[in-house]
């Protein structure tokens, strides 16, 4: 449940903050929305906290940028 929050927390501040265009930005809301739908495929669930973990990962880092991942703001 917490990777479904944080990965919605960081796609609005994708929205909020990020300088980004609005085509890559709505293009990374579908692949938000698009990976809920793994959780609606019997037995292979386990699929979506991956993809959500490297949704958040691209997220950010298009976002805030490369150090986001090793947090050296």
């Amino acid at each position: 449940m917490f990777i479904l929050f944080f990965g919605l927390v960081v796609l609005i501040a994708c929205w909020l903050v990020g300088d980004l265009e609005v085509f890559t930005k709505v293009i990374f809301t579908m692949l938000y929305l698009a990976s809920l739908g793994l959780l609606f495929i019997p037995d292979y669930g386990f699929l979506f906290v991956i993809a959500q973990c490297i949704l958040i990962a691209v997220i950010g880092w298009a976002t805030f940028g490369p150090d986001w991942l090793r947090r050296n703001w």
